[in-house]
């Protein structure tokens, strides 16, 4: 049996990372935002908790497409069908998680709005809160 090369131990690294990156977010970060009151509630409070998600969720989706693309380029003479249709799904998850960050933004918003603390109507704060989501994200 051949030994793991540097790419297997790295490609495994991530793997390990990305997991309980998205553990720690799901049931530990997740779960206080969504406890008590409930997300709406907690979102006024909230909002540096929703950009730690936010910014974890990116990390975590970026390594987990470093270690696809590694994967890729090892393999891609010998399975290339596999190992890009992998990467494709990891993008495609990054895409996703990115997809409810927007929408976390969303309820910051939307709950700010209707404590009276931004002084805006509760569609112009989702639509903000869509828009900052997506643009922050970006940048």
């Amino acid at each position: 049996m051949q030994r793991p090369g540097l790419v297997g131990r790295l490609f495994g690294a991530a793997l390990l990372t990305t997991f309980a990156v998205g553990i720690y977010l799901n049931f530990g970060l997740y779960d206080v935002l969504t406890g008590g009151d409930g997300l709406l509630a907690n979102a006024t409070t909230m909002s540096t908790h929703i950009g730690v998600i936010g910014l974890a969720t990116l990390a975590s989706g970026l390594a987990s497409i470093a270690a696809a693309a590694m994967l890729a380029s090892e393999l891609g003479g010998t399975s290339p069908w596999l190992s890009r249709t992998y990467l494709a799904l990891v993008t495609a998850g990054l895409a996703m998680s990115l997809v409810e960050y927007t929408s976390l933004s969303a309820y910051r918003e939307l709950a700010e709005a209707a404590t009276g603390q931004s002084g805006t109507d509760l569609a112009t704060a989702v639509l903000r809160g869509l828009r900052n989501g997506v643009h922050f994200t970006d940048k």
